[in-house]
């Protein structure tokens, strides 16, 4: 409970505008049931965090997926609140099958739940949704790096293609793989190749951003 009331306070912190930054961190001192002060006197000051790192997230091992996915997420939880459009376009061309990493799918599933019944994302009812602790530290490894909140919108497509495209070219692969492992019967063979000759014309289109 320490470490996301000092992660979440320290992004309310870095808001531009002084009204959002004094209405979130009352709300945050509400939500979290501790008295006002606490958040006021800069308990939560980014320097501060000191998340245990042998269990953290960041310490696993180097994987694209996993980095990918999670950028996606990042961009949805700290631009959706400015943007709820984002939630709108991510979910028109993503679903949690798309996703390879179990908790990423988890916590995309999660983000869209909360959007569902609030159409936005508010950080710290999402927070208390997670539901153990690996999960929430995983959400809090999400929130410790920052975007460029004026690319976000630009961002998020370029994540969709990765995203869209990664899964385009495993499924190529694993066709592919299946012709060369053997054992087939001719007609299980043209089959497979009418499949890869079909997929490989069709490679994932992003839609345009809707007009403003």
């Amino acid at each position: 409970k320490n470490e996301h009331v000092r992660t979440i306070s320290s992004l309310i912190r870095a808001w531009e505008h002084p009204l959002m930054v004094h209405e979130g961190l009352k709300k945050l001192a509400r939500e979290m049931q501790i008295p006002d002060s606490m958040v006021d006197k800069g308990i939560a000051n980014v320097e501060e965090v000191t998340i245990k790192r042998s269990l953290s997230v960041s310490q696993t091992t180097f994987d694209p997926d996993r980095i990918l996915e999670t950028d996606l997420l990042r961009l949805m939880i700290l631009a959706g609140p400015l943007y709820p459009d984002i939630f709108v376009f991510v979910k028109q061309h993503i679903t949690s099958e798309d996703f390879f990493v179990p908790i990423c799918a988890k916590v995309y599933e999660t983000i869209l739940e909360q959007y569902a019944e609030q159409q936005n994302i508010d950080l710290i009812p999402l927070v208390s949704r997670v539901e153990n602790a690996e999960q929430q530290l995983f959400l809090a490894d999400i929130l410790q790096k920052k975007i460029s909140i004026e690319r976000a919108k630009e961002s998020t497509k370029d994540t969709i293609k990765k995203i869209l495209e990664r899964n385009w070219m495993k499924r190529r692969e694993e066709i592919k793989s299946k012709i060369q492992a053997g054992g087939l019967t001719e007609e299980e063979i043209l089959m497979l190749a009418k499949a890869f000759d079909d997929l490989k014309k069709l490679p994932p289109v992003v839609s345009a951003w809707p007009s403003s």
